[in-house]
């Protein structure tokens, strides 16, 4: 259920969720989902890069969550220098 994932956030520190008040993310919980965030598109746009595609985003979901944020680092490098060419 919802109340108990919201739980499960709280306990990792990720939200601020006070009995009857607004579920807030905390430092950590924004930082967290900004990553997510930089890793979907970065693997998003590599992917239509070698696809010649405009949308990937049933192949950058199932890959996602296996990739480390050092590949990710290395991929959105890759990006950027393929850009400047």
């Amino acid at each position: 259920s919802a109340s108990k994932m919201a739980g499960n956030l709280r306990a990792q520190e990720l939200i601020e969720f006070p009995k009857y008040g607004y579920i807030t993310l905390t430092p950590m919980g924004k930082k967290l989902g900004e990553y997510l965030v930089q890793r979907h598109e970065t693997i998003g746009r590599l992917l239509c890069l070698i696809n010649g595609t405009q949308d990937e985003l049933e192949e950058v979901e199932k890959i996602e969550h296996f990739l480390s944020p050092r590949t990710v680092l290395n991929i959105r490098k890759f990006l950027e220098q393929q850009e400047k060419k």
